[in-house]
């Protein structure tokens, strides 16, 4: 089964070879990740019903608040499992907002949500 990996955002800090992001449709997304194991280092419990319901998955993580590393590669890793490709579900928060540093965001203030496909590229 192959693995794929999504959370709410990526720490820059463990960008350390080329990166491409695309922006992915949901159907898209669906479609991409249809029949794959889900590994989550979704941050904010606050989001995490509704950001499962917009991906038609359970993007609980296995722990709470996970830390990701890297590989001797440069490619983030999860559970001891090394990708190449990560998803990013980025709320789109009404208008006018902009959540405080530190704020948890109530779901009523996002109004959809914007996917981000991170790929690693060898050079």
């Amino acid at each position: 089964m192959r693995h794929v990996l999504i959370g709410n955002s990526f720490p820059v800090s463990l960008i350390q070879r080329r990166v491409v992001c695309l922006m992915i449709d949901r159907n898209d997304f669906l479609s991409q990740i249809n029949g794959c194991k889900i590994c989550s280092f979704w941050g904010h419990a606050n989001t995490l019903k509704v950001a499962g319901e917009f991906a038609g998955v359970d993007l609980a993580p296995r722990v709470t608040r996970p830390v990701m590393k890297l590989s001797e590669c440069g490619l983030p890793m999860l559970d001891g499992i090394e990708f190449n490709t990560c998803w990013i579900l980025s709320p789109l928060y009404a208008r006018n907002f902009r959540p405080a540093i530190g704020e948890e965001v109530d779901e009523k203030m996002i109004t959809d949500w914007r996917i981000v496909k991170m790929e690693w590229r060898v050079k």
